[in-house]
């Protein structure tokens, strides 16, 4: 796949054009929370490339439960600051969000966060209850 996203990025069409990377958080299976604010997820953080005017696509894909019909938020801290997140109404039962931003790519830290407005939420990351963060690094 990257050597098809190399060629696309080259210079004259001839690959080799872009350095390309791809990195993958597979968070801890069922973490809990009952934080209101955005907490670090466990095992959800990467050291993003370090490339001259590069780019990362970050994308974070959870599989949450709540014990009550709540709000859970999930997004992303880059070197110390928030940066995008969403929310979502969820139902007491499996809900799946997703979240993406772009960032330089500086070797800089990108953590994953999430929270419950109420009651407590399991991240799932098992079986067909998969979280996940891709990351496609361009530069």
């Amino acid at each position: 796949m990257s050597n098809c996203i190399q060629a696309a990025f080259s210079s004259g069409g001839g690959g080799g054009g872009a350095t390309v990377s791809v990195q993958q958080i597979s968070p801890s299976a069922n973490q809990t929370t009952t934080s209101t604010s955005l907490t670090n997820v466990t095992n959800g953080s990467a050291t993003l490339a370090s490339v001259t005017d590069g780019k990362a696509l970050c994308t974070f894909f959870a599989c949450v439960e709540n014990s009550g019909e709540n709000v859970v938020g999930i997004g992303f801290n880059y070197n110390g600051s928030d940066q995008e997140s969403t929310d979502a109404q969820t139902h007491s039962g499996r809900n799946n969000l997703n979240v993406s931003c772009t960032e330089d790519t500086d070797g800089g830290t990108l953590q994953l966060k999430w929270r419950v407005n109420a009651d407590t939420g399991t991240l799932k990351n098992a079986g067909d209850e998969q979280s996940r963060c891709n990351i496609l690094e361009v530069g």
